[in-house]
């Protein structure tokens, strides 16, 4: 201030000059101050609360900017050679560069991750080869915690720039399996099975109405084979392990009560016979050797949906 006095007193023209710059600069740094908390208060409606803390540097660096030009109009004005100083900043902001490159970029991979936000703390993602769920989002780096229960911490340049799936995201669980049957078993025991498959999964209280899709895909090198293909109904892996064994109990069911069974690899000496429906089973489903078409109407699909209930009831 001694300084600015000094020049003041000496130079009575520049005062008005002076104030105005140092009326201005503050006014500036003010409307940063006042964005900054109407914009942190937008973040937080959004739920992005972390995104505050990446905002704080933003504006501070925003001001330091603003105060840095506002000195050099003020140093023009009295006479000093900006183009001189520049220079001499340039040179030092250089090395600066250069010596926080690393910083920066994970800076940057820090407002990426914020602002685009493909995942947030809490969440449990895939990046690589790797899975786990996130657990702190700073500056610097992301640290996660792995299956393994280990902390593995990415810089954030390397992290935004990965591949990553936001598991926690997920809306449901495909429920894919291969039913790899004998390749004995016949096409009327095939049709039987397609038809039974189908009427589990649309009477399944926890598998989604569509897609839904039982197709017989062919033979394989010991197997003829069926593929199912739906959703089943749930956020939480819990409760889907839990569906997803209770339909495989019941796909093993029908398969014992059509006569066939699971397919043995054929390097497995076994001895082997071909199976066939029962009469019981064929007078039940009128299968026997006639083709039997293997869609639902949609009226079979309305009687028995939602029939079956998950966890069962008791009583």
């Amino acid at each position: 201030m001694s300084l600015l006095a000094t020049i003041l007193g000496r130079y009575p023209y520049l005062r008005g000059s002076t104030i105005f710059i140092i009326v201005i600069t503050w006014l500036l740094v003010r409307s940063v101050s006042l964005f900054g908390q109407f914009y942190s208060q937008r973040l937080r409606k959004r739920d992005q609360e972390y995104a505050v803390v990446l905002l704080r540097p933003a504006l501070t660096t925003l001001n330091i900017i603003i105060v840095f030009i506002g000195l050099l109009i003020w140093l023009d004005n009295i006479g000093f050679s900006v183009t001189t100083v520049l220079a001499g900043l340039g040179i030092g902001g250089i090395a600066i560069a250069l010596a926080t490159q690393k910083s920066i970029e994970n800076f940057i991979g820090a407002l990426t991750l914020y602002l685009a936000a493909p995942v947030k703390v809490g969440d449990f993602c895939r990046f690589g080869d790797k899975m786990g769920t996130v657990q702190e989002i700073g500056l610097r780096a992301t640290k996660i915690r792995t299956l393994e229960h280990t902390v593995v911490i990415i810089p954030n340049a390397e992290f935004a720039a990965a591949q990553i799936e936001n598991l926690t995201e997920r809306l449901r669980y495909r429920f894919n399996p291969r039913i790899r049957l004998r390749i004995e078993t016949t096409t009327a025991q095939l049709r039987y099975l397609l038809r039974e498959f189908k009427k589990l999964l649309h009477a399944h209280s926890m598998v989604a109405d569509a897609p839904l899709n039982v197709r017989f895909v062919g033979y394989g090198e010991y197997s003829a084979d069926i593929d199912i293909q739906c959703y089943v109904v749930t956020k939480d892996i819990n409760i889907y392990k839990g569906v997803a064994e209770d339909l495989y109990f019941r796909i093993v069911d029908i398969i014992n009560s059509s006569g066939t069974s699971i397919a043995i690899p054929a390097a497995i000496e076994h001895e082997g016979k071909m199976f066939k429906l029962d009469a019981d089973t064929q007078s039940k489903n009128s299968l026997g050797s006639e083709a039997v078409s293997v869609e639902l109407s949609e009226q079979e699909i309305e009687k028995i949906k939602n029939t079956i209930s998950y966890p069962e009831e008791n009583g």
